[in-house]
């Protein structure tokens, strides 16, 4: 599987992680039934960020030993979908770049105003992102 497919599949997978209401969540990568935080990937989670659900999507790559990149690049796609950018065509460094994009992706969903609806159009954005370069 290309890289682009990996990308294509996990932000489908955090978008479906995400389609219920319920199951989003502002403040933490995740919750478990009673709202306390616990890890994207933990059988116990039950609710995710936008950015947790990347994680969570990208997680079935870890044998491939690529997840953390398979998710860096989800994670961009999903900010320029945000912006209404192009896709991005470079990852990002390790360290300050890549944590300003996940920081902006965090942002973005737990702003105060944003809506379960905006967050589900800009994952169709990404995925379309995605799809436009395979």
């Amino acid at each position: 599987m290309e890289l682009a497919e990996k990308v294509e599949t996990t932000l489908v997978k955090a978008k479906a992680a995400l389609s219920d209401p319920k199951s989003w969540t502002k403040g933490e990568f995740a919750r478990d039934d009673l709202g306390d935080a616990c890890m994207p990937e933990d059988g116990a989670a039950q609710c995710w960020c936008s950015l947790g659900a990347i994680h969570k999507g990208s997680y079935s790559f870890r044998n491939a030993g690529i997840n953390l990149t398979v998710a860096e690049w989800a994670s961009s796609t999903l900010k320029a979908a945000i912006r209404n950018e192009p896709i991005p065509t470079h990852l990002p460094s390790f360290g300050a770049e890549t944590q300003r994009v996940d920081m902006e992706v965090i942002e973005w969903n737990d702003n105060e105003a944003r809506t379960h609806e905006e967050v589900l159009t800009a994952f169709d954005r990404a995925i379309e992102m995605v799809r436009g370069v395979k």
